[in-house]
């Protein structure tokens, strides 16, 4: 017999299933139509009321008084089939004459435990159906609503369940396991693996300072400091104030700086454009100075007076044009700073 899937009725039930229910596709075919059965009055109204509209049973006529099947609930105050959606379990009671198993009694319901009912139409002791869908207990679980097999070792079933599921790697399931037990291996893993995220989250939220702070000190050590070129006002302000400090410090200290200061000046800077509308154009033209260590040397000017052009030029940015005039550090001659890009640092404005 083909098990209700919750949507459809079985075709030896359909005629009895309550209005609206289809039978199940595999059943009947094509445009076929089932005539569902017809009483001659309401069978639960006042004063017909059958005894088949107490809960857990159904009629097939208005006149006998049947158990609910395997599979179906029956409702109080109706006397039709209803399927019991996936995920249930829906099994017929049996009757029992068994003290060790009835609590005592003589006679009960099982699986459900329950008391019998005298059936005045049989004229018997019978057991009630399911009266409403019970969910597949936890630690079990319920590929049909007639079927209910215990979870295995290695899954765990909760309640409602029709499929056990896995455990993850970082759990352990016995047998009849509702959840899965966290090993402590797998709690380590986890805790490592949020440290590890937080750490980078505070990376990404503080790169700036980081990379600074691993410049000034990790790499200066290393003596193969190399600066950012990301570096905001603020950060180079305490770069700069950090040096100038070292001037305060003990002769001994005084010498060091001075041996690892480089001094840079320069002579008859030029620039002239070489692409676009303005070709040939002379930006920039004898342009002559130095820059001294341990001194501040600021270059002031106007809107428009070429002092991000001298920069772009004494720092060999200035791919736009043809430059000229030489560059010295301490008396070498270089092409540009960019040549000391381990040595120095550009902060934009």
């Amino acid at each position: 017999m083909t098990i209700p899937t919750g949507k459809c009725c079985h075709r030896d039930y359909i005629r009895y299933c309550c209005s609206g229910i289809p039978v199940c596709d595999d059943q009947v075919s094509g445009n076929t139509t089932v005539e569902k059965v017809v009483f001659e009055r309401e069978p639960c109204s006042t004063p017909w009321n059958l005894s088949a509209c107490m809960e857990g049973y159904y009629s097939t006529n208005g006149v006998d008084i049947l158990p609910c099947p395997s599979g179906y609930f029956c409702e109080a105050n109706s006397v039709c089939l209803k399927p019991c959606p996936t995920g249930a379990y829906c099994v017929q009671n049996i009757l029992a004459e068994n003290s060790s198993v009835c609590g005592g009694f003589e006679k009960c319901c099982l699986p459900a435990g329950t008391a019998p009912i005298f059936n005045g139409y049989t004229n018997s002791l019978s057991c009630p159906g399911q009266f409403y869908p019970e969910r597949c207990l936890e630690g079990y679980y319920c590929p049909n609503t007639t079927t209910r097999l215990g979870c295995p070792a290695g899954h765990f079933c909760r309640q409602g369940s029709q499929q056990p599921v896995k455990c993850m790697a970082i759990s352990s399931c016995g047998e009849g396991e509702v959840s899965p037990n966290t090993l402590y291996v797998g709690l380590i893993i986890n805790s490592c693996l949020l440290g590890a995220f937080f750490l980078v989250l505070l990376y990404f939220n503080n790169r700036r300072s980081f990379h600074f702070y691993f410049d000034l000190y990790f790499r200066r050590i290393r003596g193969t400091r190399k600066l950012s070129q990301r570096y905001n006002l603020k950060d180079g302000f305490r770069l700069a104030i950090s040096r100038l400090g070292l001037s305060n410090h003990s002769e001994d200290d005084e010498t060091s700086v001075r041996k690892d200061s480089y001094n840079i000046s320069f002579e008859k800077l030029s620039l002239t454009l070489t692409s676009g509308e303005n070709k040939g154009k002379v930006l920039l033209q004898g342009v002559t100075g130095e820059i001294n260590a341990g001194e501040v040397t600021a270059v002031l000017g106007p809107s428009g007076a070429g002092k991000t052009t001298f920069l772009n030029v004494l720092c060999g940015k200035a791919y736009y044009g043809d430059a000229g005039g030489r560059i010295k550090i301490n008396g070498k001659k270089v092409s540009g700073i960019q040549d000391y890009k381990s040595l120095t640092g550009f902060v934009p404005q």
